[in-house]
């Protein structure tokens, strides 16, 4: 049975369960929605409980969704600081891996642990496991100046940077909601 919370003409998620394992987990098919447009790979399996225990953690973090001097400027310039000065996307096809690789080791402690949170905090992939990983990179950021939340994503096939504005709170909304719908199970 497919489950959809929220809007997809702004946000929502779907989600369907496929199976249950021996070894108890339930897997599902997961994507966002996101003005009308899928992101994430609805055919790839996530590990349900690995996905709601991601969303709880970016949940907890929701009022540490900013960053001021962001705040009101382009996507790119979003974008390339909070995914890209942590992670190091090639585009699909040309990491064996498909996936992310961690930038170079920060020199001070300090820094590993700031860039380590801002994974927790606005990274959206994670969250969507492996229907993402291959696929897209996806950040949320509560902009302040402009009052609303932005979802800023990368098509890793052209390495294309897209974004969406939604109402302030919307996402964490919609994301609650699934939560309880999933927890029901």
């Amino acid at each position: 049975m497919m489950t959809i919370v929220g809007n997809s003409s702004i946000f929502s998620i779907e989600w369907s369960l496929t199976k249950k394992c021996c070894d108890g987990n339930q897997y599902a098919n997961f994507c966002f929605w996101v003005n009308n447009q899928k992101l994430g790979n609805f055919e790839e399996e996530v590990i349900l409980s690995s996905t709601i225990k991601y969303l709880e953690i970016f949940l907890d973090n929701c009022s540490n969704r900013t960053i001021n001097f962001l705040s009101g400027l382009t996507k790119e310039e979003i974008f390339g600081y909070i995914y890209d000065g942590v992670m190091h996307t090639l585009p699909s096809g040309e990491n064996k891996l498909h996936e992310s690789i961690a930038r170079a080791e920060p020199e001070k402690i300090e820094d590993y642990r700031y860039l380590s949170q801002l994974r927790k905090i606005f990274h959206l992939d994670d969250v969507g496991g492996s229907a993402f990983w291959d696929k897209y990179n996806v950040i949320l950021f509560n902009d302040l100046y402009l009052k609303v939340q932005r979802i800023i994503w990368r098509n890793l096939s052209d390495m294309s940077l897209h974004e969406f504005t939604i109402p302030e709170h919307y996402f964490d909304d919609v994301a609650r909601m699934f939560l309880y719908e999933s927890n029901r199970i």
